[in-house]
């Protein structure tokens, strides 16, 4: 006689589990472990962010210091500063325009692919008012038309009654 087992796993409560899908043994934290990562990508991402925010100062505090001790000796600090301020916005103007390209790059694709949707959205818009334009058409020619030559005729007849008869029709 053969015995199955099956194999248990303790949860981070103390109760074991039986996997149903797999048969064995799951670990209930797992789900847990899944659900606890969403928030610690959140906040290694701050952690990066600011990391990269104190590199970027220190780098920018090194260049300052870097840059003036480049200066010349005749010149005062004051001269010195105002050359490391030229230099800061040059290299600033130069970053915003590699950003600005790349978005206007980015604008120009995006305008290829929206026209590339956009047109045969817009001929199908055409067939759907050429067909609507030709149902309105229909009613037109068959429902109203008729309703409006038999009003015709009513209004005919109570015409002819009235002249005949040289009274009002009820």
């Amino acid at each position: 006689m053969e015995s199955t087992t099956t194999e248990r796993s303790q949860t981070t409560d103390g109760d074991p589990t039986i996997s149903p899908t797999t048969g064995g043994a799951t670990n209930g934290a797992a789900n847990g472990k899944e659900e606890e990562r969403a928030p610690e990508r959140g906040s290694r991402t701050k952690l990066y962010a600011i990391i990269t925010g104190i590199v970027l100062a220190v780098l920018l505090v090194l260049l300052t210091i870097g840059l003036y001790a480049l200066g010349d000796s005749s010149q005062s600090a004051l001269e010195r500063l105002r050359d490391i301020a030229v230099i800061y916005i040059v290299l600033m103007s130069l970053i915003l325009v590699v950003i600005m390209t790349a978005a206007t790059a980015a604008l120009v694709y995006l305008v290829i692919q929206i026209k590339g949707q956009v047109i045969p959205l817009l001929e199908e818009i055409s067939g759907t008012l050429n067909h609507v334009r030709g149902a309105a058409e229909f009613m037109t020619d068959e429902a109203v038309k008729p309703v409006i030559n038999a009003a015709g005729k009513v209004a005919q007849w109570k015409a002819m009654l009235r002249v005949a008869t040289g009274r009002e029709p009820k």
